[in-house]
């Protein structure tokens, strides 16, 4: 499904996407940060391990991406803090300018599909897309 979503959506060949990650691995990241993964996020790493343009820009994060990144912004006393105005976030992509984009996490889960974009230069959480389908058409469609 993800696959073919985005070859609907890159008319120009600027995407570039990864070999599936495997059950495991994304169960062991899961465990790894304490929290259960979207199944839209889920789904899509399932098919492709990460999603990047032609100029480097990931629109998805690998799975290893994601848990260093997620488990790095945990263990640092000032970002855990600086993020806890917003709750857990979850955090799977980046815009290549150092905003980073998030799913908001509650009890362990994402319980609504949203996504957020956090700015980086006034620590602003920002509504971005309904969705990560919406998210993915914004960005690979542009």
């Amino acid at each position: 499904m993800w696959r073919e979503l985005i070859t609907q959506l890159d008319t120009k060949s600027e995407i570039v996407l990864s070999a599936p990650v495997a059950e495991d691995q994304l169960i062991d990241v899961e465990q790894s940060l304490a929290i259960q993964f979207p199944d839209n996020l889920r789904g899509l790493l399932l098919e492709t391990d990460g999603i990047t343009d032609i100029f480097g820009v990931q629109i998805i994060w690998s799975i290893d991406w994601i848990k260093r990144n997620n488990l790095a912004n945990r263990q640092d006393d000032l970002v855990a803090n600086t993020f806890a105005q917003y709750g857990n976030l979850l955090f799977f992509a980046d815009a290549g300018n150092g905003d980073e984009y998030a799913f908001l996490i509650t009890k362990d889960k994402v319980e609504k599909g949203d996504v957020y974009g956090w700015k980086h230069e006034d620590d602003k959480l920002e509504w971005a897309a309904a969705s990560l389908e919406e998210y993915l058409k914004i960005l690979v469609s542009t």
